[in-house]
């Protein structure tokens, strides 16, 4: 019994071991070079030329029951599918941990998605489009390296667009880290757990053309509570999942903060839902000036820049004009209509040459360090010394070599 206690110990200690050798010391360093805030004689601008009657309700971020109950969801792939789409939704994916739904994958709007992510600080992904799930994770609080190392990986699917999710729940992703972190295309800016302005503005204003979404981060498709709280409008006029990926990639998605009422009836959701009124008729971009025009006067309006300063604040506006001078990097909008629904939309923003793929970016801006290969050397010499100090105790096997007996004797 008293073997089997060393070798349990034994076992425990080299597991958390390797848990913390491998996050701490192997994982791969960078040296991260900050890129400059947005500027050039060319802007994108997502909103140029839209119709507001294509657009569709999305979510991408639910949890049905996976592993007898153990990854905290409630509820089937299908009642989450037949829900949403009961309530007029053109895309709504279930997104497992470490597993990608296929229960619907022959359905045209069918988008499959998986939330990677398994670490106490709960340092989480969401993987739309993914083609195959990515395992590597680091389970204990992630340095900046470590995070990249996941990203990097992640992105190594280069079909998905990679979302980060709510970064602000537990600083799972700092201001400081969206200064430096590459290789992923979105913020998730609403989810019930978490807001995070702070940190898509910090992206933002370092010259980081990131999306935004939103998401209702469902965990019990029988709560009606949970269910259209954020949502995204996909531009997607025949509601092809190509289409909603095109959306996503190119930021003419627009993130929806729904009015919560406790205790609403999903007849009553359904109805706000189907009465809301966009009103966005375009943003165009004229002699350095932003125009927001709009079919409808909305309640109100806020527009911010750079830093995620407020530069622009009005009621009751039919057409908003504020400067986008040339020395301007970014402007996004954030809207009210009368019915208490608010509107992000994402940033117009000024650029050089030609918009970067996620791929160059993080090729141009990213560094890998080299190892430290005499460092790890002696860290494992120094297990290996361990082990065999340990052992020797247990094992006849390693009695040629119990120093550890004999400095007990000397003792």
């Amino acid at each position: 019994m008293k073997i089997v206690l060393h070798i349990g110990v034994y076992l425990l200690v080299t597991f958390f071991f390797c848990i913390i050798v491998d996050q701490y010391v192997f994982s791969p360093k960078y040296e991260f070079l900050l890129t400059e805030k947005f500027s050039g004689d060319k802007i994108c601008n997502p909103y140029k030329s839209i119709n507001p009657n294509h657009y569709t309700p999305a979510n991408f971020h639910a949890h049905a029951t996976l592993g007898f109950g153990l990854f905290n969801g409630k509820g089937s792939a299908n009642e989450i599918w037949n829900r949403y789409s009961q309530m007029g939704y053109g895309f709504h994916s279930v997104s497992q941990y470490q597993h990608i739904d296929k229960s619907f994958d022959t359905a045209k709007n069918y988008i499959p998605v998986y939330e990677h992510g398994y670490n106490l600080k709960k340092t989480h992904q969401l993987i739309i489009n993914a083609s195959h799930v990515t395992w590597k994770d680091y389970f204990l609080p992630q340095t900046l390296a470590n995070k990249q190392t996941i990203l990097s990986q992640i992105a190594e699917d280069t079909s998905a667009l990679i979302v980060l999710n709510h970064p602000d729940l537990l600083n799972g992703y700092t201001n400081n880290d969206l200064k430096y972190l590459k290789n992923y295309d979105c913020i998730e800016l609403l989810n019930p757990a978490a807001n995070s302005f702070s940190q898509w503005d910090t992206a933002l204003s370092n010259g980081n053309h990131v999306y935004a979404v939103g998401n209702d981060d469902l965990h019990d498709i029988h709560n009606n509570n949970q269910l259209s709280r954020f949502c995204n409008l996909i531009y997607a006029p025949t509601k092809d999942a190509k289409e909603a990926i095109a959306s996503l990639k190119n930021g003419s998605n627009i993130v929806m903060w729904l009015p919560q009422v406790t205790g609403e009836t999903i007849f009553e959701k359904i109805q706000k839902i189907k009465k809301s009124n966009l009103s966005l008729n375009n943003i165009e971009i004229m002699h350095d000036n932003m125009h927001v025009n709009f079919v409808h006067p909305v309640k109100s309006i806020d527009i911010f820049g750079q830093g995620g300063s407020l530069v622009y604040h009005g009621n009751n506006s039919l057409h908003v004009t504020v400067p986008f001078s040339s020395d301007s990097s970014y402007l996004r909008c954030v809207f009210e209509t009368y019915d208490g629904i608010k509107y992000i939309l994402n940033p117009v923003y000024r650029y050089k040459h030609q918009l970067e793929s996620r791929n160059f970016i993080a090729s141009t801006y990213l560094k890998k360090m080299p190892g430290n290969d005499i460092f790890s050397l002696i860290l494992i010499s120094l297990w290996i010394v361990f082990s065999i100090w340990y052992l020797s105790g247990v094992f006849p096997l390693f009695k040629p070599f119990s120093f550890r007996k004999r400095l007990l004797r000397r003792v």
